[in-house]
């Protein structure tokens, strides 16, 4: 009996592929939606493109020393976790054991399910250059803001980076750089071509310092127009000037404060002014209500503080904090070197003396001053 052949087909079996996973499990800790890398990618591109918007339309950054890259600010940081679906919470805020400065601790959320992504503590001590003197609420709140831009950094560093600038955030800079008090920036140059003193005016069609010609019917030049207020400054020492005043022991001699010559001397001699829209610093008007409640007004738009004292309280170290960063011209303000530190009464002339600009700095800086987050929860 012969045995009968049978040819059997040998069938592999076939390799499980894993279904992809284009969303991030429930639970899994990331920034990113996807699992897959080229998404990823794609992700943290489209990301850094709105933020490169967002920081420089809003002036969140700012270049410190010889860095090539701008720092970007706690707003910038936080717009950029918000992007991920991150918020940044306190966990809590203590005074250092020896009493020099505050420290806190920040976390990391993820918005859909509470996962904590990171945490970063922070501290800002009364021994830096830019925090002497400071109040203690003022020195509590940027540890803080601190605690909340380097925990933004610890899980988004690679995303700034990619956007073009500094990894490290604004508020760690304080003491890298020195402070403009004692590294000061180079005094601005009027716009003249030449550098030396303007030429005496030959008739009073040209600039000159209108007090002089009506105290001593001399023609003596001003230098001008400057950028920042006042823009139009007679040469003459102040006790030889027609217009010399004394002002909280400082003297003066004759100023403009009008874009406009025209318009600076007509203001001096009680004339009429047109219209000088660059003139105007904030609002319809230019008197110092205006500028006061326009500066409280945006402060408690930026903190979301309700009362209008609270935010009052920040203006003056808000003030000092943009003075010392070199973001207001103080002397241009006073028409004369401020003191060293800049007194109270000099703040209140710089105060009223800003242009649109320098009340934004200011108004950035007393915002920034204010804590972020409900300081009562977790703190210790």
């Amino acid at each position: 009996m012969s045995e009968e052949i049978v040819d059997v087909e040998i069938v592999e079996p076939e390799e499980e592929v894993p279904e992809a996973v284009d969303e991030m499990p429930l639970g899994q800790v990331s920034i990113y939606r996807s699992m897959d890398p080229i998404q990823q990618l794609e992700e943290a591109k489209a990301r850094a493109r709105v933020l490169v918007e967002v920081v420089q339309s809003q002036g969140l950054s700012k270049t410190f020393g010889n860095s090539t890259k701008p720092h970007v600010f706690v707003e910038g940081w936080q717009f950029l976790a918000s992007q991920f679906g991150l918020v940044p919470d306190i966990e809590w805020t203590r005074e250092l054991d020896d009493g020099a400065g505050w420290e806190a601790r920040a976390s990391l959320n993820r918005l859909s399910d509470g996962q904590v992504i990171a945490h970063a503590d922070a501290e800002c001590r009364t021994d830096e250059n830019n925090w002497k003197n400071r109040p203690s609420y003022a020195i509590r709140s940027m540890s803080q803001t601190r605690a909340v831009s380097k925990v933004c950094r610890i899980a988004l560093s690679s995303v700034m980076v990619m956007a073009g600038f500094n990894a490290t955030p604004a508020e760690e800079m304080d003491g890298v750089v020195l402070s403009r008090r004692t590294e000061k920036a180079p005094r601005r140059a009027p716009t003249r071509i030449d550098q030396g003193p303007p030429p005496p005016p030959t008739s009073t069609d040209q600039p000159h310092c209108p007090a002089c010609l009506k105290a001593h019917g001399t023609l003596v030049a001003v230098t001008g127009p400057h950028d920042r207020k006042p823009f139009w400054r007679c040469t003459a020492d102040p006790t030889d000037c027609g217009g010399y005043r004394v002002y909280n022991g400082k003297e003066y001699s004759w100023s403009g404060w009008r874009t406009s010559f025209e318009n600076s001397v007509a203001e001096y001699e009680g004339g009429i002014i047109t219209d000088d829209p660059q003139t105007a610093t904030i609002g319809n008007g230019d008197d110092r209500q205006q500028r006061s409640d326009y500066i409280v007004d945006e402060v408690m738009g930026l903190t979301g503080l309700t009362n209008r004292v609270d935010a009052s309280m920040l203006i003056k170290p808000g003030l000092s904090l943009a003075i010392t960063e070199g973001d207001i011209d103080a002397e241009a303000a006073l028409g004369g070197e401020p003191s060293d530190p800049v007194t109270d009464d000099e703040l209140r002339v710089i105060a009223v003396n800003l242009t649109l600009a320098e009340a934004d700095a200011l108004i950035a800086a007393a915002a920034g001053l204010a804590a972020p987050f409900d300081n009562t929860k977790g703190s210790t």
